[in-house]
């Protein structure tokens, strides 16, 4: 009875592997003729091997000469992101957008093996983990827009692995590289601060500063100049309040923030906004910290799970594209609580999971057609937190499992 429940299980897991790949594939496909985030990327990456500026009017240009339509686009990225892409600016367009993606794919399904062996999960359920990841809400997400979402996560998941494993070299190697595509993950740092990874810390910082200093030497610094000038401001006035930003600034803003074009705020009050955002931000910021110092946590990751969670949290913007950077942290609770036994045990991570997998894009689109032509009202953008929530429940079950480690 129990192979026969076993060859069950891995028989509905093949089944979702197979679905996963057919939905990955067609989103690769399609979402390769259209406008994406991929497109600031790739223009940004060949305006730097043209030794041109990767801001302003260049990357419209390159975009009009290289991909199909008529698309608006803007570089809101650091300028180590074209650092990084360069390989991907020597391919056509539509070539290079299949590329990354298929690259994506095959560390987000290696992460999700590596991870499922870590973790001691039965090889019952590998299929199904594997297929779950393929099938899940931010993975296409992530895939449609062409965001780099997976390859950062990949760096932050081997980066722990390999911190676990005391290879400190390429850890701190790993985490610089996922830092020099998004300036987020360098709450990483914070970690290996407190945790007195030091090693893993120095080769961080020495990661980011060849990254840095090579940008410079092809770039010149005046792209650095400009992100950290023009760039971040431009981004957090146009992006903060938007319906998809699933960090805690988002929510604040869309309540007490200036009305935008997306939602009617409850009350207009922006001083107030910025004052509670910094508030919440130092405040996760303080209470990770003192978890952290307080518990004795190495072997499992749970005080690195709850970082990286945070992270996320903290950040003014993020989207739920970046969400498999949450495959260790959620497969890590999963396991903790079957261990408790009781099916009752798995309701709170399954919850936190289909909030993490609520599909806000299809979700926002519908409810914004309601309003038309006015603006989202505050109490109707409150459907669109169920992320959000996702996030600060996971730091919760997360934070219960650290404090038995004092």
């Amino acid at each position: 009875m129990r192979s026969l429940s076993s060859r069950n299980l891995r028989a509905v897991g093949w089944f979702f592997v197979i679905i996963g790949l057919a939905l990955c594939v067609k989103f690769s496909l399609v979402y390769s003729e259209v406008g994406s985030d991929f497109m600031q990327d790739y223009a940004a990456a060949t305006a730097l091997r043209r030794g041109l500026p990767v801001y302003g009017e260049t990357i419209q240009k390159i975009i009009d000469e290289t991909a199909q339509g008529s698309w608006q686009i803007a570089n809101n990225h650091p300028p180590s992101t074209a650092l990084l892409f360069l390989p991907f600016s020597l391919l056509p367009y539509t070539v290079s957008f299949i590329a990354l993606n298929v690259l994506s794919l095959i560390l987000l399904i290696v992460s999700a093996v590596t991870c499922s062996k870590e973790l001691a999960v039965s090889k019952v359920f590998l299929p199904l983990v594997v297929g779950f990841c393929l099938c899940w809400y931010p993975v296409l997400y992530c895939l449609g827009t062409g965001q780099s979402s997976i390859l950062i996560a990949a760096c932050v998941t081997f980066g722990w692995l390999s911190l676990h494993k005391q290879r400190s070299r390429a850890a701190g190697s790993l985490f610089g590289v996922a830092v020099l595509f998004k300036l987020f993950p360098g709450l990483i740092a914070l970690y290996l601060v407190l945790k007195r990874r030091y090693a893993a810390l120095l080769w961080m910082l020495i990661t980011i500063f060849c990254g840095i200093a090579a940008s410079i030497a092809i770039g010149g610094i005046d792209a650095w100049h400009h992100y950290t000038l023009t760039v971040i401001e431009s981004d957090m006035r146009e992006w903060n309040a938007f319906v998809l930003n699933v960090s805690l600034s988002g929510a604040v803003e869309r309540l007490l923030g200036e009305k935008t074009g997306w939602v009617e705020p409850l009350l207009e009050a922006p001083a107030a906004a910025r004052m509670l955002q910094l508030v919440l931000q130092a405040g996760l910021v303080l209470w990770l910290s003192a978890k952290l110092l307080l518990s004795q946590d190495e072997q499992e990751g749970i005080g690195f799970s709850l970082t990286v969670t945070v992270m996320l949290l903290v950040s003014p913007i993020m989207w739920a594209h970046i969400f498999p950077i949450l495959i260790y942290p959620l497969i890590l609770l999963l396991t903790m609580q079957a261990k408790r036994g009781g099916k009752s045990r798995l309701a709170a991570p399954l919850l936190i999971i289909v909030l993490l997998s609520i599909p806000d894009v299809l979700l926002a689109r519908l409810l914004m057609s309601i309003y038309l032509p006015n603006h989202m009202p505050w109490h109707t953008a409150l459907l669109l937190l169920g992320p959000t929530v996702g996030l600060i429940l996971l730091c919760g079950k997360l934070s219960s499992y650290l404090d038995r480690k004092t």
